[in-house]
């Protein structure tokens, strides 16, 4: 039997999978496009079905990759906000769309 071959790897491929195929991501994208910089508390609030610790998890993938950037005041109290790059805005208007049109009467739902 000929051994498998493995699938070659796209050199953007990881920055595609953290983006699309992890929970919570492109919402977060969406999130950010929609209300501008935020602060960490206020977008778990805005994902209640995400926990915070994946929140957490997704802003510092997003932010390992360029498209957030996360600043933090040198007031007190000290405050971090998250926004999006340009190339992060880009990205989030793709996800709106994706996320209109998933939502829209033109996809069919699939039944159980």
């Amino acid at each position: 039997m000929p051994k498998k071959q493995r699938r070659q790897r796209r050199e953007d491929e990881p920055h595609v999978q953290k983006v699309f195929y992890r929970w919570g991501t492109a919402e977060i994208l969406v999130l950010l496009r929609s209300v501008g910089p935020t602060r960490f508390t206020d977008i778990v609030r805005q994902l209640p079905n995400v926990s915070e610790q994946v929140v957490s998890s997704r802003l510092a993938d997003l932010q390992q990759i360029r498209m957030i950037d996360r600043v933090v005041s040198q007031d007190r109290p000290i405050v971090t906000t998250y926004s999006l790059t340009p190339i992060g805005m880009e990205l989030a208007e793709v996800a709106d769309g994706l996320k209109a049109i998933a939502s829209s009467d033109r996809v069919p739902s699939i039944a159980a």
